[in-house]
Order: C-alpha cells, then structure tokens, then sequence
C-alpha cells in the first residue's frame, strides 16, 4: 500500500510540474509578426538607397556599416510628420530611425521615421 501511495504521489508531482512548465512556456512565447513592437530592434543612420519595387532601403549607420532592410507592406513610415505608405516619399541623403526585427536571416522594418541628420 505504501508503495502504491508514493508512486501515486510521484505521478501526480510530474503531473504538475509538467503542468506548470506548459503555462510558463505559453507566456514566453516569442512575439507574433502582427505583435512586434515589444522587442524591435533600432538602427539609425543616413538612407543611402530605397528600392520600392523589391520593397528594401539601405541605411548607412554611424559606424559606415550598410544595413539592408525588407519593408513590408504594413510598416509604417513616416515623412514630414505624416505616416505615408510609398517608400517613393523617403529621399535618400536623409537621417532615418529604423525599428526592425530579424527574421530568417532578414532585418524586416516595422517602422521608418525620420531623424535630423544629413548626409555630410
């Protein structure tokens, strides 16, 4: 009998460790595409090139390092104040803050605005 009690005990432990493990892993979960704006990554820089029929835009940033960046058609961008959806509207030369995250190797911007910085 007390064999029988200490391996009920022993399941029912597992039972709830594993439990807890399931509904600690469900809160950690990694942030969903259409919820990204907890976790982005910043890049500021000066907009060296924009490509709107592949939908990129290469940012030189301070350290002359050249990042490329997919911009989805959902991003949202911002010019003169104003969000704006043609990435015909950035003009490059301009200093620009990128919020991004890296996805299958790719930064994807999920927002473009600008800043006050020239191309020298």
């Amino acid at each position: 009998m007390k064999r029988t009690s200490g391996l009920t005990t022993a399941v029912v432990g597992l039972i709830g460790i594993s439990l807890a493990l399931l509904a600690w892993g469900q809160q950690t979960a990694p942030p969903s595409p259409s919820e990204p704006e907890k976790n982005l990554l910043v890049y500021r820089g000066i907009l060296q090139a924009v490509d709107p029929v592949a939908r990129t835009v290469t940012v030189q940033g301070s350290s002359s390092i050249k990042r490329l960046f997919v911009v989805p058609a959902a991003a949202q961008i911002i010019v003169n104040a104003r969000p704006v959806s043609d990435l015909r509207d950035l003009t490059t030369g301009n200093g620009v803050l990128v919020r991004y995250l890296v996805q299958n190797g790719h930064n994807v911007a999920y927002e473009i605005s600008p800043l006050n910085l020239r191309n020298p």
